[in-house]
């Protein structure tokens, strides 16, 4: 189970909200903390997360996928689900705003690919591909 880091969180929103941003609390909601990391983290529960932007406080929620049946067994199937959602929850009428879609990576870094609009792959040249 992943550890959920401040520095990691805090990193990130500085990145997709800009310098100043600083994060208050996170955690499951109605259970936020501002340690320096949340231990009961898990793919699939929602965390709550208040932080400051431009000296005003916003709220957003953080949403991950289980990994299990019906379509979510392997990394790709999740990513294509949260790719769709942030896609169509902004033309959905009166639907909650999609502020950003991401990935973790090993090291437990949150990326965006928000900007993303087609993917790509980049593989190690070989001769025996030719």
């Amino acid at each position: 189970m992943p550890i959920l880091k401040k520095s990691a969180l805090d990193a990130y929103l500085k990145n997709r909200f800009g310098p100043t941003t600083t994060l208050e609390a996170y955690g499951p909601i109605g259970k936020q903390t501002s340690g320096a990391r949340y231990k009961q983290y898990g793919y699939g529960a929602p965390i709550r997360l208040t932080f400051r932007v431009q000296g005003k406080i916003r709220q957003a929620v953080l949403g991950t996928m289980s990994p299990g049946p019906f379509g979510h067994e392997h990394p790709a199937d999740r990513a294509q689900a949260m790719l769709s959602d942030y896609d169509s929850y902004s033309r959905l009428p009166r639907h909650i705003a999609a502020l950003d879609v991401g990935a973790f990576t090993d090291q437990g870094e949150l990326r965006s690919v928000a900007e993303a609009k087609e993917f790509f792959l980049l593989t190690q040249w070989s001769e025996r591909a030719t």
